[in-house]
Order: C-alpha cells, then structure tokens, then sequence
C-alpha cells in the first residue's frame, strides 16, 4: 500500500528577512511618532497646569491684594514649591501643588529642598514660579520696584523637553522660550505669564 505523501513547506530564510525588514521599518516610522504624540500630550498637560495656577493666582491676589511670592514664603526660603504652597492652605485655591512635567535634571541636585513639592524627598521639582517687578524694562524679583511703579506679573516657567531649567538661578523674564516650530526636542523653557493669563 502506498501512502501519500503530504509535502510541507516552511518559509525560506529570504521570506523571514523580508518580513523582519518591513517590521523594522514600520517600528522607525511608528516609534517616534509615538515618542513625539508622547511629548505633545506633555506640552498640553504643562499648559493646562498653568490656566489652573493662573486662575488660582489670580483668586489669591484678590482675596490678598498679593501674590504668593509677595511675601515671605512659608518656609522662609524663597523657593517657588513653599510660595505655590499657599495656594492650598489655607484656603485651598488649589488642592495642591502640581509638579513640574518636565523635570529639571540639570538643577534639580542644585536646589534647596522648598523647590521640591513635598520637600526634597518627593524628588519632584515644582514648576518655576516668580513674581516680577519692572523698572524701566530692566525686571528683578524685588518688592523696592514694585513700590516704586507699582507694577508687577507673576510668571511660571516649565524646564520643558530638553529638561534644562534656564537662567534657574536669577530666573530671567527673558529666558529663550520653547517653540515647537523649532522642533519639539528644542531647547529652551515654557513660559506662561500673567500677561498671557489676561489677554486669553
């Protein structure tokens, strides 16, 4: 009796090569895409963080004829974690203090421990907040101009993509600011100030 014979066939090692190039392919082309819908989505959570800061700044300096960083801060240090903190206590204007998207990985060893929400064991650096007081164009954190011109923004700043906080140490209004135009990997800080509150 003779018994068929079934041929079977597997796929040539030219077929598998073919197949893992085109995989490769797809995963460069999806892989940064997905890395860059990834940084967007951060961007847009940074710029939501801020309307809520700028609307719970704002409830402050009504109720306070101040803004956080006006007065000493709570911790007698004035870094922006301890000056953001007043927006939840006593009245809570916010139920607390949101770190920063982005962090800061060239600074944040640099830093004292209010410039951390929750403290330095949290590892979670806020995002950068100041006040600024104009003197003819030239701006500096010192309450002497606000008494002088009577004329004062608050500002907050996100390390953004590049995680580099710049001019962190004197927080410059005029730090090189982030533009995706630029690509989003730029260098460069967000921005969100006072002025860009009101005028939305």
């Amino acid at each position: 009796m003779i018994r068929n014979r079934i041929s079977k066939k597997g796929f040539t090692l030219i077929e598998l090569l073919i197949v893992v190039a085109i995989i490769g392919i797809l995963a460069a082309i999806a892989v940064p895409n997905f890395l860059n819908a990834q940084l967007r989505a951060k961007v847009s959570r940074v710029m939501a963080d801020f309307r809520n800061y700028g609307t719970s700044i704002e409830t402050y300096i009504l109720d306070n004829n101040a803004a956080p960083w006006d007065k000493p801060c709570p911790s007698g240090d004035h870094g922006w974690a301890s000056c953001l903190s007043r927006l939840t206590t006593p009245v809570a204007y916010m139920s607390a203090v949101i770190p920063d998207v982005f962090q800061a990985k060239d600074v944040i060893g640099n830093l004292s421990a209010s410039h951390f929400v929750g403290g330095r064991t949290s590892g979670k650096l806020a995002y950068d907040y100041t006040t600024i007081y104009f003197n003819g164009g030239v701006s500096t954190p010192s309450a002497i101009w606000q008494n002088l011109f009577g004329r004062s923004l608050w500002r907050l700043c996100s390390a953004g993509p590049d995680q580099a906080l710049i001019n962190v140490s004197n927080r410059q209004w005029l730090a090189p600011p982030w533009d995706a135009s630029n690509g989003l990997m730029s260098p460069g800080d967000i921005t969100y100030s006072q002025q860009n509150f009101l005028d939305k």
